[in-house]
């Protein structure tokens, strides 16, 4: 079964406080999508150390949205990237792709 993105953390976290959670939201749209463009950058420019910063940030998000499978792939990935080793991006795109369609419409 393929695992998809949720609001459930979030929730959980603003306790009930909705205003929270959708002050919580916006901001985790915001820095999402900065810190995508950014990783972009880096990995056109072959700068794969530093994507893997970028990777670190992102991932945390992977695992607010209850993507607990993409979190650790990339969690592995920027390991490999601080290497030099790029072979997962595709793997890291698709779980970016997969964030950005939910968070378009959450």
């Amino acid at each position: 079964m393929e695992e998809s993105p949720n609001l459930s953390y979030i929730i959980n976290l603003a306790s009930g406080d909705f205003v929270f959670a959708e002050k919580f939201v916006h901001v985790l749209k915001e820095e999402f999508q900065d810190e995508v463009q950014t990783y972009f950058k880096h990995m056109n420019r072959d700068e794969p150390r530093s994507a893997a910063e970028l990777v670190g940030k992102i991932k945390q998000k992977f695992l607010m949205l209850g993507l607990s499978e993409s979190y650790a792939t990339a969690d592995y990935y920027e390991t490999q990237l601080q290497e030099g080793n790029a072979s997962l991006d595709y793997e890291f795109r698709k779980a970016i792709r997969k964030v950005n369609t939910f968070l378009r419409d959450a």
